[in-house]
């Protein structure tokens, strides 16, 4: 029999020439025909359990075997390349990307990435704990760490990992204000939930590793965002006034300080001067006192005279009066000069 080339195939009667052929053979020798099964049967055993004994893990990937269904501990975790297992699906091969971030997306989908990114928004309205209703859109990195409960304990990671954190989320919101979940709240929002939705994985035994938790655009509803935009202008305008106050008061608290300090260097020159003074003139009364004490009639009358000439000087016009009223001189004498013995 020949193959005509370009006709597709073996023609029917080719065929049927070849069933008849292969009927005789059987009928005649049926040892012959059980041999050749058997070698056919044997060959399609071994090239099945060639092509199930070896498989490749990625080079992103590791690998679990399961053995009769049960998690290999003797084999463990394989890392990328070529490999062996038994064959006739007695080892299972579950390979994994244990190196990839993950990603899941809440309360808008990406079409498109790019520098052009489209965004299909869904609606994630949560009740905020002071009984308002925020749009909150959130995303959740995350990564296998560990490789057998991924595989075994969990039937579905994704939507595990979707369920936990948009329960952990609704949760944490629950506990800050509108204006919290809008604004100043928003870090530390995305630690709390990082930290309950890996404690609540932990607990499942999921094998997941949140690697980051971050919320995109948060919005109040429609209906009532311009409310909300006229309140954070308020906002604004306060903290605006805030900054200007805080700078006000770096201007003058300085100033305030530099006065401060001149006024009490000023102080202490003077306590200084004061000091310095009393102490010259008790010095100067000590003096004194010594020279009253060495000639007491002197001084007495070196005193008087010496207040007296500083006492007068000050004066203007001046009389002198006896002791019986009478009055002796008009000071000082206009236009005379008084002289020793009365001569003018």
């Amino acid at each position: 029999m020949n193959n005509q080339p370009g006709d597709g195939g073996y023609r029917a009667d080719e065929v049927r020439e070849l069933l008849s052929q292969l009927e005789d053979k059987f009928t005649k020798s049926p040892g012959a025909a059980i041999r050749l099964l058997l070698i056919v049967f044997v060959v399609i055993l071994v090239i099945w359990a060639l092509a199930s004994s070896f498989y490749t893990v990625g080079v992103q990937e590791n690998a679990i075997i399961l053995r009769f269904g049960r998690y290999s501990k003797s084999v463990g975790v394989i890392g990328p390349g070529l490999h062996m297992k038994l064959p006739f699906g007695i080892d299972r091969v579950y390979a994994a990307a244990v190196k990839e971030v993950k990603r899941e997306e809440f309360g808008y989908r990406t079409l498109r990435a790019g520098i052009e990114s489209q965004y299909e928004v869904m609606t994630s309205l949560m009740l905020t704990g002071d009984l308002n209703v925020a749009n909150v859109r959130w995303v959740v990195r995350y990564k296998i760490n560990d490789l057998e409960n991924y595989v075994i304990n969990i039937r579905d990671p994704r939507a595990a990992v979707r369920d936990v954190s948009d329960a952990v989320m609704r949760r944490v919101v629950g506990d800050y204000s509108v204006d919290e979940v809008l604004t100043i709240g928003r870090q530390e929002i995305q630690t709390n939930a990082q930290e309950a939705m890996q404690k609540l994985l932990d607990e499942y035994g999921a094998g997941i590793k949140i690697v980051a938790v971050r919320l995109k655009e948060s919005a109040p509803p429609d209906e009532v965002r311009q409310a909300f935009n006229e309140v954070n202008q308020a906002l604004q305008e306060k903290e605006r006034t805030i900054q200007e106050a805080k700078g006000e008061r770096n201007r003058r608290i300085p100033a305030a300080r530099g006065d401060k300090e001149r006024a009490i260097l000023e102080a202490e020159g003077y306590k200084q001067e004061k000091i310095n003074r009393a102490e010259g003139e008790v010095k100067e009364f000590e003096a004194v006192l010594e020279r009253y004490e060495k000639a007491r009639e002197i001084t007495r009358r070196r005193l008087y005279l010496e207040t007296m000439a500083e006492v007068l000087a000050k004066a203007g016009k001046k009389m002198v009066i006896e002791g019986n009223g009478e009055v002796l001189k008009l000071l000082p004498l206009e236009g005379q000069l008084t002289t020793k013995g009365g001569a003018q």
